[in-house]
Order: structure tokens, then C-alpha cells, then sequence
């Protein structure tokens, strides 16, 4: 025998709902008190229509279409979102993103990326970004086309681990509203795939980076010019 059927809500209460500092991490409920004026507080489970959940996502994606696409760079034929593009689907959805315990292990450095809701910081999601010593933008050496990077300074290879988390733990809850835009992007965040060298057209041409690794990298080289003067 089916017990009594849960409430379903309206696409105008999910929103609220994600919004509202009365919701416990991980669930969705309604307050009944709230919204049928009721003398007694209760919680009741909601059923939430899927259909509904994917209609936010395309306003979404309908809303960050444009910053997506102009933040998006081409490596190699795909094109890659930068962690700008990230960062905007992630505020739509009413979510901030920012990274932790950025460390030197092993092989390289990593950092913790952080996915919360903005109205009261509910952790929603984790993930780890890192950038190997096998990478030769950032730690120096030849690559394939044959020419030579100097190392890195440690802040910015540092400021490349915590960029990466950002843009991987909002890869792992955004990535279909990439796809609800254009489907010709990749959902692979730009900042894991800037140390590709496309060495079949321009052997000694690096890829484009940010301005800012532009300048640091432009600062090394003239401080390394001076030392050798």
C-alpha cells in the first residue's frame, strides 16, 4: 500500500528554497508553518520534479551564456572556460567558490577547492587542484617543441593550484550548464589545460595564458637578464 504522496514544489519555491538559510545541507525542505500559515512549525520532505531543477540550470545558462563564451580560450582546437566563466555559473546558482590548505607535497602543489552556498556558507562540494612538477610552464625545463621556460616563482605556482581547485569544484557541479550553452566547449576548466604546447604549428609558441602569468612570467625574465648582466 502507498503511504500519502509527498508535496511536490513549484519551480518559484526550489529557487527560494536554495536560497534559504533553513535548509540543511544535502536535502530540500519546505516549511509549512512558512508557507500555509500554520500555528505549528514542521518540516515536511519535498519531492522536487526534475524537470524543474534543469529548467534553473537553463536561466542559468541563459544568464551566463555570454561571459562563459567570452572567458572561454582555444587550445588545440577545443575551446576551454577560464575560472571567470566558472565563477559565474557558480553565483547564479546563488553558490561562492574559493580554495584552502594550499601545500607543497611531493610532486608539486595542491590546494582545496571549496563550493558553498552564499546565504549561510553550507559546504555543498570539495575538490583538489594541483600543478605537477612535470609541468615545464611552471616548474621550467624544454617541452616538446624544444624550447626553454624558467621556473616559476613559488606564489604564482601556488595562485595556479588554488585557481585550478575553483575551477575544478565548480567543473564538478556546473559542467551541464557548459554543455546547455554550447556544446562545442569543453568542460575540462582552461587553467588544467594551459600548460598544453601545440607543437605542430608553432614548435617554440607557447599557449596564451592570463595577463597576470604574462607579467610575472615577462618580471622573471627580466630579473633573470639583469642577474646574468
Amino acid at each position: 500500500m502507498n503511504g500519502p504522496s509527498k508535496p511536490e514544489l513549484t519551480l518559484a519555491q526550489i529557487r527560494h528554497i536554495m536560497r534559504s538559510e533553513d535548509v540543511p545541507t544535502g536535502r530540500f525542505f519546505v516549511n509549512t508553518n512558512t508557507m500555509n500559515n500554520q500555528a505549528e512549525e514542521k518540516q515536511v520532505l519535498a519531492t522536487i520534479n526534475p524537470a524543474q531543477l534543469m529548467q534553473i540550470s537553463t536561466d542559468v545558462a541563459a544568464v551566463c551564456g555570454e561571459i562563459v563564451k567570452k572567458t572561454a580560450i582555444q587550445i588545440k582546437g577545443p575551446r576551454y572556460i577560464k575560472v571567470e566563466g566558472w565563477q559565474a555559473l557558480a553565483t547564479a546558482h546563488g553558490c561562492v567558490a574559493g580554495s584552502r590548505d594550499v601545500e607543497r607535497v611531493a610532486s608539486g602543489y595542491r590546494a582545496i577547492g571549496e563550493l558553498r552556498r552564499i546565504t549561510d556558507g553550507a559546504l555543498l562540494g570539495t575538490a583538489e587542484g594541483f600543478v605537477g612538477e612535470d609541468e615545464v610552464v611552471w616548474f621550467g625545463g624544454k617541452d616538446q617543441g624544444g624550447k626553454t621556460w624558467p621556473r616559476r616563482h613559488d606564489y604564482a605556482i601556488r595562485a595556479m593550484a588554488q585557481t585550478r581547485a575553483i575551477s575544478r569544484v565548480c567543473r564538478s557541479a556546473f559542467a551541464h550548464c557548459v554543455v546547455l550553452i554550447d556544446a562545442d566547449h569543453s568542460t575540462t576548466p582552461a587553467e588544467e589545460a594551459d600548460s598544453i604546447v601545440d607543437v605542430t604549428s608553432s614548435p617554440k609558441k607557447p599557449v596564451k595564458h592570463d595577463q597576470e602569468d604574462l607579467v610575472n612570467c615577462e618580471l622573471q625574465e627580466a630579473a633573470h637578464r639583469k642577474h646574468s648582466s
